[in-house]
């Protein structure tokens, strides 16, 4: 095509109408906000799996920003619903379901009380994966009951725990037996009856980008990586010289050869009780998991992780903006 046919009306407009196009295309990509900086504590809600389970049966006041496990399936025609006080064992018993991820506790404790007002102790029978373990008498006041438990009673896995009533009539079964409030199952029996009632097991200060574990068990937060992101770095702290911990970085399902290999950094409190971590992920795509087995040592004692960041490392990120906000530089 010659210069002048180039030149003729036509071509001139359907040049215009592309040049058009490309500058409308380039003020919106121009214009596009990148999405937000990702944030492993806020994103999503985090998980902590307790190896020495507390079960609160008590209602609950709205959401929790932690997810606290193991979860437990209850039967709901054996159990009244979630009350102030706990959950009513119906007819002649209750049981329920629930996942560990660690088995061998030696104690049990429940907390409970009869109805008010009652004249004759109620007798509650304790079994454990079809094995009656032990029982007691509950009267009208609130007690904390320890049955002792063989090692092998409780396993890592699904798990059956029932409270059953014995000597309850036929006639009476419709109206409620038991309240029970808490139960926990323990490995260490002295410390057992005040553990039951010690304090939540896990805090989280998202202005201060820490999370505190007073307990033992998994944390666990997952998280997606795109071209951003090169690493996940944090700090941490313990509180006495006998804790441990191990921190693994994976894909959800599992990890496997080469780049998707579990990454993992052992902790322990008698080699420092504080420093860094950090997990490369330069290059990586797509979901992954954190995750922290914890013990942080004998009570009182506590673990700490603080600034738990995805970063891109040498190039200033609306992440690392929006962090020294909150601090206050």
């Amino acid at each position: 095509m010659s210069s002048r046919e180039l030149l003729r009306p036509l071509p001139l407009a359907l040049l215009f109408v592309f040049a058009a196009v490309a500058v409308v295309d380039l003020v919106h990509t121009l214009r596009e906000e990148p999405p937000p900086w990702p944030d492993v504590l806020a994103d999503r809600t985090l998980r902590f799996d307790r190896w020495e389970p507390v079960l609160d049966l008590r209602a609950r006041a709205g959401p929790e920003f932690v997810e606290l496990l193991p979860a437990v399936a209850f039967d709901p025609a054996r159990w009244s619903e979630p009350l102030q006080g706990g959950r009513w064992v119906m007819d002649d018993g209750a049981g329920f379901e629930l996942g560990l991820a660690r088995g061998g506790h030696r104690t049990m404790v429940v907390e409970c009380r009869g109805p008010s007002g009652g004249d004759r102790a109620v007798r509650v029978e304790v079994g454990v994966n079809g094995a009656r373990r032990g029982a007691f008498e509950v009267g009208s006041e609130w007690r904390r009951h320890l049955v002792r438990l063989p090692g092998d009673a409780v396993r890592a896995g699904r798990n059956q725990i029932s409270l059953r009533l014995p000597d309850r009539p036929p006639a009476g079964r419709s109206q409620r037996g038991v309240l029970v409030r808490r139960l926990g199952l323990f490995f260490d029996a002295e410390a057992a009856e005040d553990a039951v009632q010690r304090r939540s097991p896990i805090a989280v200060d998202l202005e201060a980008e820490r999370v505190s574990i007073q307990e033992s068990g998994t944390l666990s937060a997952d998280f997606a990586v795109d071209e951003r992101i090169d690493a996940l770095t944090l700090s941490y702290h313990f509180s006495v010289d006998r804790g441990r911990a191990e921190l693994t970085v994976a894909r959800p399902e599992g990890g496997g050869p080469g780049r998707d290999a579990v990454m993992r950094r052992t902790l322990a409190a008698s080699e420092g009780p504080e420093g860094g971590v950090r997990f490369p992920l330069h290059g990586r795509r797509g979901e992954f998991r954190f995750a922290a087995e914890v013990e942080p040592g004998p009570q009182p004692a506590g673990f700490d992780l603080s600034s738990v960041r995805l970063v891109r490392e040498g190039v200033p990120t609306e992440a690392g903006a929006r962090q020294r906000s909150r601090r206050g530089e």
